[in-house]
């Protein structure tokens, strides 16, 4: 039999498929980059940065019936002690500098004097504005996944983003109480005599690990509980590990930061309001590429159309 009664022959296997099997080899040995391109990607195609911009206008619009409350909270404290309510004051004209303190110690000081309006006032507007912040987060966090974005019925999605809030809360709460346990901790190793140069280290430490878990804990919570269909909490650990880190960075570079700009009139009113808007982008953009990543894991469920 001829060659050419043979058939045709298999195709040669040339330098370009080479190329593709190294290729491969290499994304195997490296499939985290290969992760964090999906992760980058999925963040991008489910606009990531136009839900972290609207998280924080949200969240800076909530701000204000807490400091409401907080004022509320104030009045009762600072009028029933006349010294207090002035060197509140003064601290305020110290803070504000000449030009704008007669106008803040006035407003201050009627709002001191109406704690009582201010207060219940605060605490409706703040429900309010809590669940518009809760429901544009699970609509940011589930839109990651893919998961439909318009959510229950009104009064459904209503209870669903008020026992969110709770949830939350209940894990701030915890988070507070890691913190206040590791100030405690590392306080009583500072005031440890003799412990020497090993005291400033495990102090240092321990605030750091204490303040990794209280961000780990809320994280955790975030990224598994809050999107609009719950994911398993195993499948959070590692992206909340990595938003973990991210926010304790940008908790010490905020530190260094409000050190630079309190030397200055100007940078003590505008810089700590510059620095509060910065940090809450920041830290919306880190939950939402955490949460892409944990979207585009090996074994992840499809996305929900």
């Amino acid at each position: 039999m001829t060659t050419e009664d043979a058939g045709p022959s298999p195709p040669a296997r040339g330098a370009e498929h080479d190329r593709e099997l190294l290729g491969l080899g290499r994304l195997r040995r490296h499939a985290w980059i290969d992760h964090l391109v999906r992760a980058a990607g999925q963040y991008l195609e489910r606009h990531g940065d136009h839900y972290a911009a609207a998280i924080t206008y949200f969240s800076v619009v909530a701000l204000v019936p807490l400091l409401m409350v907080a004022f509320a909270v104030a009045g009762y404290v600072l009028l029933g002690d006349p010294e207090l309510l002035e060197d509140f004051q003064r601290a305020v004209v110290a803070t504000v500098g000449p030009g704008l303190a007669a106008t803040v110690d006035q407003l201050v000081g009627e709002a001191l004097r109406q704690s009582e309006t201010v207060g219940v006032l605060g605490l409706v507007l703040g429900v309010y504005t809590g669940l518009v912040w809760m429901y544009r987060v699970r609509e940011a966090l589930s839109a990651q996944w893919g998961q439909r974005t318009a959510g229950p019925p009104y009064l459904a999605g209503a209870l669903s983003d008020t026992v969110a809030l709770l949830g939350l809360a209940a894990v701030l709460a915890v988070a507070l109480g890691l913190t206040t346990l590791g100030d405690l901790l590392t306080g009583a190793v500072a005031g440890d005599e003799g412990a020497g140069g090993v005291r400033t280290v495990v102090a240092a430490t321990m605030t750091l690990a204490l303040s990794l878990a209280a961000n780990l804990v809320v994280l955790l919570w975030v990224i598994a509980r809050l999107p609009r269909e719950r994911l398993p909490l195993r499948r959070a650990v590692r992206p909340a590990l990595l938003a973990a880190v991210g926010f304790e960075v940008i908790q010490q570079v905020g530190t260094v930061y409000l050190g630079c700009v309190t030397g200055s009139p100007a940078g003590i009113v505008f810089g700590p309001v510059l620095g509060l808007l910065v940090a809450i982008y920041l830290s919306a953009r880190l939950v939402l590429f955490a949460t892409a990543w944990a979207a585009t894991r090996p074994g992840a469920p499809p996305p929900v159309i």
